[in-house]
């Protein structure tokens, strides 16, 4: 997953299919997203029951994109994730059994949460990855 932060300079603001994301959206959509698995994580763990926000990860991935540098943007990613690993360690099966409420999808579990944040990047990484090696991208099944 993390090989797709290492994606070409070139490649940065191009997109594996037309109309779809560059890769410069696609790693601030990645970095941004974690951030929000993170916040969503910690509320079920330290304040379970409490609700979380959905969020436009179109109007997200516009925000920054053209402006934050590729380095700010890997290293959010790597802050976060190291303190969301950190977050977790020394946490019992009971603490990844709390959960939050989200507007749509309802009840989550700390657990639901970090399923979610371990496949949401290595899925968004085959589209980099994709444009870095001129093939088209398809979902995984």
């Amino acid at each position: 997953m993390l090989a797709a932060f290492d994606c070409p300079r070139e490649f940065w603001d191009s997109s594996y299919a037309p109309g779809k994301w560059t890769v410069r959206q696609i790693l601030t959509h990645i970095a941004d997203t974690e951030l929000v698995y993170y916040l969503r994580f910690s509320k079920a763990v330290a304040e379970p029951g409490t609700a979380v926000e959905a969020f436009d990860e179109n109007a997200w991935a516009r925000l920054e994109a053209a402006t934050r540098s590729p380095s700010a943007t890997r290293a959010m990613f790597d802050a976060v994730r190291e303190a969301l690993i950190s977050r977790l360690r020394g946490l019992d099966d009971a603490a990844l059994e709390r959960t939050v409420a989200h507007p749509e999808r309802g009840a989550l579990s700390a657990r639901a949460i970090l399923g979610s944040a371990s496949k949401h990047g290595p899925h968004h990484a085959g589209q980099v990855l994709a444009v870095r090696d001129g093939k088209p991208w398809q979902p995984p099944v």
